[in-house]
Order: structure tokens, then C-alpha cells, then sequence
């Protein structure tokens, strides 16, 4: 399926997951949300504007927030 796939296989499999909210600030390890909840995390993508679907790909995917 190619590279692009590799994202949404990774969040089926539960090695990756997408985290919704408010950031407060980065810390070494991670990021520290506004609500308190400090997220340990290797890596950041930062998007505006991503609206989840209700159909395949994102029909899989669960969402925190």
C-alpha cells in the first residue's frame, strides 16, 4: 500500500495514536496539554482544520482528547 499507509497501520496497531486538545508547552519527553494530562510522545505533528471522517481510514482510528 506504500509509505502513506504505514501512518494508519501504525495507529490500528496501537504504536501511534492521535491526541486531540490544547498544548500548554513541549517538555523533554513529550508535551505538556493545558488540561493537565502531560503526553509522552517521540513524535509531534501539529494540524489545524483535520477533520476526522466517518469513513475508512478514519473510521479506525480512536480519538483522545
Amino acid at each position: 500500500l506504500g509509505p502513506r499507509w504505514e501512518f494508519f497501520q501504525a495507529i490500528r496497531d496501537g504504536r501511534s495514536s492521535i491526541i486531540t486538545g490544547q498544548i500548554d508547552h513541549f517538555t523533554k519527553n513529550g508535551i505538556q496539554m493545558k488540561d493537565g494530562k502531560h503526553v509522552e510522545a517521540d513524535l509531534v505533528m501539529l494540524a489545524t482544520g483535520m477533520n476526522l471522517q466517518s469513513n475508512f481510514p478514519f473510521s479506525t482510528i480512536k480519538v483522545s482528547s
